[in-house]
């Protein structure tokens, strides 16, 4: 009865996506050669970002920066901490809507192996394919309502003939292609992903419930 108690609980989270700090959101996205993966989670004031380069290994290709924003009310209080290969080499930049990642807008913070979304130096300093990198950041002000959903639901601010704002975006270089590079902006999980995570958790609590 409680392992079915649970998984009732389970489904009806996924069902009306409940916005819980405490969870750790995931985020993706995918381009025309890189894509990451990862996810995000806001507790007690502490943003923690976690990111592996998926890149397809043909495409090689280095995961170098990514730029995000941040909700009103609260600030960046300059604690930063990563743990990433050892190769790589990530530096922390902190400018309210002045941050350029064209065409998808002015961001609030970067975090890039250069000063610049754009890029500098060897892409080597960046996350290589299938690798894995974490990062921290801790804020104050009034931080008891904030969620990760408040971060990804704050858009940069479009410049003049980009797309529309977006919240997080990844940038890539290296890649074995005429050293392409790519600008690879959040996907916001369809509604109907969420509705067949639910549903198969449903289907698993009616099965247990019928052994039981």
């Amino acid at each position: 009865m409680k392992k079915t108690s649970l998984i009732s609980s389970l489904v009806i989270a996924c069902l009306i996506l409940l916005p819980m700090s405490s969870f750790a959101i995931p985020i993706a996205g995918s381009g025309q050669w890189g894509s990451f993966t990862g996810e995000m989670t806001f507790s007690s004031g502490i943003l923690n970002i976690s990111l592996t380069n998926t890149s397809p290994e043909a495409n090689g290709g280095y995961l170098v920066g990514f730029a995000f924003n941040v909700p009103e009310g609260i600030a960046f209080n300059g604690t930063y901490e990563y743990s990433a290969p050892p190769e790589s080499n990530f530096f922390l930049t902190y400018a309210l809507n002045s941050i350029n990642a064209a065409p998808y807008g002015t961001f609030d913070m970067l975090v890039a192996t250069s000063d610049s979304f754009e890029g500098g130096g060897p892409p080597q300093a960046g996350l290589p394919v299938n690798s894995y990198a974490s990062f921290s950041f801790e804020f104050r002000g009034d931080v008891s309502g904030v969620t990760s959903e408040d971060f990804l639901n704050t858009l940069s601010i479009p410049t003049g003939g980009g797309t529309e704002g977006t919240s997080f975006v990844v940038r890539f270089r290296g890649f074995e292609v005429n050293d392409a590079s790519d600008k690879v902006p959040y996907s916001v999980p369809e509604p109907g992903t969420m509705l067949l995570l639910g549903i198969g958790l449903l289907g698993v609590g009616i099965a247990s419930r019928r052994k039981s």
